[in-house]
């Protein structure tokens, strides 16, 4: 299986956010073409860093995505993963387009924080098979 095409835009709850974000990720991969595996992921997510918030769905969220990315900065895969997970402020969900939908998330990412790598995707699944 192959890499998946662009998202279509046109069909996206925010469509200017969409572009945007397919805008910052063409940069990005232009910018990290010439690297392979865990430094061109590392590449992509400090590329990703110069994103334009204001220009993003949430604007909020995005800002603090990029400060625990800082945060984060120094570790790479799972370790980076689950630095993220546990810095990463919940969201607002009283915004959400589905408020109910979003405290659900939120409470099993809470459930679930202190796990690393399969262990945190097994509990999420189990959080939610559960309800």
């Amino acid at each position: 299986m192959g890499p998946r095409g662009p998202r279509d835009c046109t069909q996206a709850p925010n469509p200017e956010a969409c572009k945007a974000h397919q805008q910052a990720r063409d940069q990005a991969r232009a910018a990290c073409g010439d690297k392979f595996g865990p430094e061109r992921k590392q590449c992509m997510n400090e590329q990703m860093q110069n994103f334009d918030c204001a220009k993003a769905g949430n604007p909020a969220q995005c800002e603090a995505r990029k400060k625990v990315y800082q945060e984060c900065k120094g570790q790479a895969g799972p370790a980076f993963r689950q630095c993220v997970q546990q810095k990463m402020p919940p969201a607002e969900c009283s915004a959400a387009a589905d408020p109910k939908r979003c405290e659900q998330v939120q409470k099993a990412r809470a459930a679930c924080k202190d796990k690393p790598g399969s262990e945190y995707m097994a509990c999420l699944a189990a959080q939610f098979n559960g309800k």
